[in-house]
């Protein structure tokens, strides 16, 4: 075999070399069929009224008569608006409300605030339920106009427990109660303690009733502005903004405030809500326009880091602080001028 015949042999075998590569990678790559994505357990729905948006939320489309469902309902509004989520008692729809409970506002993106109840639904036979459509109500705050939205019905399926061959489990025979001896020896202990217990209530009350006396007596010597900016300073010097305490500072201002208001205009302003306030307020002459625009909006930036956990900036407690101290320093009473 002359050389350039063993050059064409080499050459030969080297591309067919090749070829095979080029299958077994092709081969390698080719796409493998994909098995599709498992479908949810659950249902979650989300609809969409104005300002209010609303989740519906179910962890399960199939349980057995052994397990339960968990529902929830999530209303996201911007803040200023108010929203009243449905509190069934036991039944929703054909099942039981084993328990529901309502979480504290948080918030949402910029400027939104979301509130969610969670309800636990217990079926009672198998079957096919419906969960029936919820209603949200939802209105501006301080208006009385209010908007409604609803969900859709859901269905869930419930299976039974027991075996599908027709066979009743076999049960055993409930054993007779046992009885157990009766002791009266609590009684020596709970009577002293009863007593006890009476005699320091009284004690108590009486005392809590002779210092609010003192300090109702002490209090009414002191004029309304000057307590108000005393107990000002005190808020400021005790440094809750520095130690990050925003809802303590906020709840402290807020009284001093109200206090004020009831010492100076005779407005119920502590015990009642800041809605009930403010409508009374409105039906009052005691108070000129602006004052009433400057307390509406600082009670309600104070019931937003109260309630709704609104962590503000330094700024805007300086600003709150500053809005309080004014409120007191315009409203102070004027000596009136005897007539010569």
């Amino acid at each position: 075999m002359n050389r350039r015949t063993h050059m064409t042999t080499h050459a030969v075998r080297f591309a067919l070399g090749l070829v095979a590569v080029a299958t077994f990678v092709a081969s390698c790559s080719s796409p493998k069929s994909q098995t599709p994505p498992p479908e949810p357990e659950g249902i979650t729905k989300t609809y969409e009224r104005g300002p209010l948006a609303l989740t519906l939320t179910l962890d399960k489309k199939e349980i057995t008569t052994a397990d339960v469902f968990a529902l929830e309902l999530t209303a996201t509004l911007p803040e200023g608006y108010e929203a009243a989520l449905p509190d069934p008692d036991k039944k929703l729809g054909e099942l039981s409300v084993r328990d529901q409970r309502e979480s504290r506002p948080r918030l949402e993106g910029t400027g939104k605030v979301a509130i969610a109840r969670q309800y636990t639904l217990e079926p009672f036979l198998a079957g096919e339920y419906k969960v029936p459509p919820l209603k949200v109500q939802f209105w501006k705050t301080g208006e009385s106009e209010k908007h409604d939205a609803e969900t859709e019905e859901l269905s869930v399926s419930v299976t039974s427990v027991l075996p599908q061959d027709g066979k009743q489990p076999t049960l055993r025979e409930i054993l007779s109660p046992v009885g157990l001896p009766r002791s009266y020896r609590w009684l020596l202990y709970l009577i002293p303690a009863a007593l006890g217990g009476a005699v320091a209530s009284i004690l108590v009350l009486l005392l809590r009733r002779r210092r609010g006396k003192e300090r109702v007596a002490l209090e009414k010597q002191i004029p309304p502005h000057e307590r108000a900016l005393s107990d000002l300073e005190a808020l400021i010097a005790a440094r809750l903004v520095e130690q990050g305490d925003y809802k303590e500072f906020y709840f402290r201002l807020s009284l001093i405030l109200r206090r004020y208001i009831e010492g100076r205009f005779g407005l119920h302003a502590p015990e009642r809500t800041t809605e009930e306030f403010l409508t009374e307020l409105g039906a009052s002459d005691a108070l000129t326009g602006n004052h009433k625009l400057l307390l509406r909006d600082f009670l309600k930036h104070c019931d937003l880091v109260k309630f709704a956990k609104l962590e503000p900036g330094y700024q805007e407690t300086q600003e709150a602080t500053d809005s309080c101290r004014r409120f007191v320093l315009d409203t102070i009473p004027q000596p009136v001028e005897r007539a010569a």
